[in-house]
């Protein structure tokens, strides 16, 4: 089950460095490499071999830009769009990051300070040696903090989250005993970043929703991008699938979504990439930066981080995975050659969202070779 709760498959570190060699000596900016009819191209095997129900993909190369759609997004048969909505599983924790960001940039939390501020559940986070778990270690995966809590009792795989609050997550810390300080290495935790969406939150006097909604869905026109989804976002809510032909339930969260409980469409996506290439002037642009910056160097433990995001060792890709019991999600952007690309899927396959993603990336970089007409 574990590998399951959004998982970041380990084996796509070396397919990343493999794939994707935009070097600090200089690639610059490609010959436009992508457009609607290679990506189409690219990845209708997944459609036409029935690995996945339905895509919707956006990419970003140069001044370049599109969206591609296949499949189908319902039982019905009813095709995706751009206003279809997904699951972004871990992905969410970008958002997380960012809104942490936010914070720092306003001024109400700083990084490199213990993250212990009153709030609702009581939570209170351990220390070890001395030290303590700081704001930017949840975010970069180096609290010390456990994949998942202790008392997370797993008792349907169709939605494990959905009853798991922050009150059982101050009762999972107030028993929990670190087994390294703080800070020392990297352990991928989605119990970390679940607190520190929660945590962060609380700090704002709001919701997670709220936070989100306020601080960067709204600002960079993100009108689907959310937790809880209204009646009308519902109606467009993708059909999420075990294996393809197979309708699963979605996930759902208590009060700790910060880890794997956000929605959006491809357009909000396609804003969200936009922004991240190109920082809009203000607080939020400058929170853009900062979680963008690198903020934990690579390790034997891990590689580098952001604030959310994962850094490829080219030290320019940032990149992100997300999946459910029925949904698969990655986001890789690249500065460097001013290009993004964003692939949103209704199946719980394993690593070919990932695959495809990096191979079209790649292709941005000017790297590999394009499909025969």
């Amino acid at each position: 089950m574990a590998n399951r709760v959004f998982q970041l498959p380990l084996g796509l570190v070396g397919l990343v460095v493999a794939a994707v060699q935009i070097s600090a000596a200089g690639q610059t900016a490609s010959a436009q490499s992508l457009n609607d009819r290679i990506v189409a191209k690219i990845a209708s095997p997944l459609i036409v071999n029935q690995v996945v129900d339905g895509l919707s993909i956006g990419y970003i190369d140069g001044n370049e830009s599109g969206t591609v759609h296949l499949g189908v997004s319902s039982d019905a048969g009813k095709q995706p769009d751009d206003t279809t909505i997904y699951e972004l599983g871990s992905i969410s924790k970008v958002f997380t990051g960012l809104m942490l960001a936010d914070a720092a940039v306003r001024g109400e939390l700083a990084l490199d300070a213990p993250a212990v501020i009153d709030n609702a559940a009581g939570i209170r986070l351990p220390t070890l040696d001395g030290r303590s778990i700081q704001w930017v270690d949840l975010s970069t995966h180096r609290s010390g903090l456990p994949r998942l809590p202790a008392n997370m009792e797993l008792t349907s795989l169709k939605d494990p989250y959905r009853l798991y609050d922050s009150k059982k997550a101050a009762s999972a810390l107030a028993s929990l005993q670190l087994d390294r300080k703080p800070g020392q290495a990297q352990e991928y935790s989605n119990f970390g970043v679940s607190v520190l969406g929660y945590l962060i939150a609380q700090n704002a006097n709001m919701s997670y929703q709220e936070l989100l909604r306020q601080r960067i869905a709204q600002p960079l026109g993100m009108n689907d991008c959310a937790v809880e989804m209204s009646a009308e976002q519902e109606e467009r809510f993708t059909t999420p699938h075990k294996q393809v032909g197979s309708p699963t339930s979605a996930w759902t969260f208590a009060d700790m979504p910060g880890a794997g409980g956000v929605h959006a469409s491809l357009s909000d996506m396609m804003r969200f990439a936009n922004a991240q290439l190109r920082p809009p002037t203000g607080p939020l642009g400058e929170a853009i930066e900062l979680a963008w910056k690198q903020h934990s160097a690579a390790d034997a433990s891990g590689s580098a981080t952001g604030l959310g995001w994962m850094i490829h060792g080219d030290g320019e890709t940032r990149w992100h995975n997300g999946g459910t019991g029925g949904s698969r999600t990655a986001i890789f952007i690249n500065r460097r050659i001013n290009s993004a690309v964003i692939v949103l899927c209704n199946t719980s396959v394993s690593n070919e969202i990932d695959h495809l993603a990096v191979q079209l990336l790649q292709l941005a970089a000017g790297i590999g070779h394009q499909p025969e007409s």
